[in-house]
């Protein structure tokens, strides 16, 4: 835990020892505004007496919670302004995609539609062959449907029977 600061302050023109867990700096910080605000007072309406202790101490625990607040309010508007950029951010990038899309979709449709008369005209086109045919050879009335190339020779087998002579 770390030691507590002690600091002289002057609040209401009066010194007092302020202790806190704070910097020097916030510490004087809430010091001069407590000042500053006694003295606005004092001049619209003063104020007899001193401050006691016990009123300053309460005082200055709310000015200590006013400054965490006001530090709390300040870092969230930035993150509010952090997400309004990026909101904008996004939006510009959706309207340009949207952009981008729409253009596409039209090219799209102007080709789909090219497609559809190509194919249009294609399917009223006279059904002729594109590329001539080579005229297809008729097999002799005899041949196998196998080519004589393509069959393998017969094999011609002698058989002779061997007689013996007794």
């Amino acid at each position: 835990m770390e030691r507590p600061t002690k600091l002289e302050c002057l609040i209401g023109g009066r010194k007092y020892v302020l202790e806190a867990a704070e910097s020097e700096d916030y510490i004087q910080q809430l010091a001069r505004y407590l000042d500053k605000k006694i003295a606005e007072t004092k001049l619209s309406k003063p104020m007899p007496g001193v401050l006691d202790v016990n009123s300053l101490f309460v005082i200055i625990n709310i000015v200590d919670d006013l400054f965490k607040e006001r530090d709390k309010s300040d870092k969230a508007m930035v993150k509010i302004r952090e997400l309004a950029d990026e909101r904008d951010f996004y939006k510009n990038e959706l309207t340009r995609l949207s952009e981008e899309n729409k253009t596409e979709l039209a090219r799209l449709s102007e080709e789909n539609q090219s497609l559809k008369k190509r194919l249009q005209a294609a399917a009223n086109a006279p059904q002729t062959p594109s590329v001539p045919q080579p005229p297809v050879k008729q097999p002799p009335p005899n041949a196998s449907p196998i080519s004589d190339n393509l069959s393998p020779k017969p094999t011609v087998f002698k058989i002779r029977t061997e007689t013996k002579n007794d």
